[in-house]
């Protein structure tokens, strides 16, 4: 189900470095929300 997510958080070394710094729960939201709009975009 993550893999999606996971090719999209994890695309660029850039993404990881943001990812690494931010706090799980931060992390856990954003990803949380984009899964939210990316299954949204998947519906129409």
């Amino acid at each position: 189900m993550l893999s999606a997510v996971e090719k999209t958080c994890f695309s660029t070394k850039l993404d990881m470095d943001v990812l690494i710094r931010d706090n799980s729960t931060t992390v856990i939201i954003k990803v949380a929300k984009w899964y939210s709009a990316f299954q949204i975009l998947q519906m129409e």
